[in-house]
């Protein structure tokens, strides 16, 4: 078992990303490391491509083929500064509408935290 064994689920689009950007500059911890997390997906790509989150389709996704979106874990109520919990996982475009995308992330999940849990988020919108 480890420090976080909940996990809230984003899946991160370039719309909800630009949104992100402005958020994170207006000071929403939030958004700023949804912004770093998908940073850092993109910096590990410049070194080696990376699969698909659903791993069913074994797309490799790179700076030069990107993918649709990132899938975000963030574990819930973490402690100040604990970011090393919270990862990113690269998403094609034929997986970003799967049904079933919540549980491949949990899948790929458990892999690190066997007693993982993940909730999407319930925000409103104004």
């Amino acid at each position: 078992m480890t420090e976080y064994d909940h996990y809230e689920f984003l899946l991160i689009t370039p719309q909800s990303y630009e949104i992100a950007i402005r958020a994170a500059a207006r000071g929403f911890e939030d958004a700023r490391l949804t912004v770093m997390l998908v940073n850092q997906a993109f910096s590990a790509m410049e070194k080696s491509p990376m699969e698909c989150l659903c791993r069913d389709c074994k797309e490799l996704l790179s700076t030069s083929h990107r993918p649709t979106a990132f899938a975000i874990c963030v574990p819930m109520f973490p402690k100040p500064k604990v970011l090393s919990h919270a990862l990113s996982c690269a998403v094609c475009e034929k997986c970003a509408s799967r049904p079933d995308l919540l549980e491949r992330m949990l899948e790929s999940l458990r892999e690190i935290c066997p007693s993982a849990t993940l909730m999407e988020p319930q925000r409103t919108r104004q």
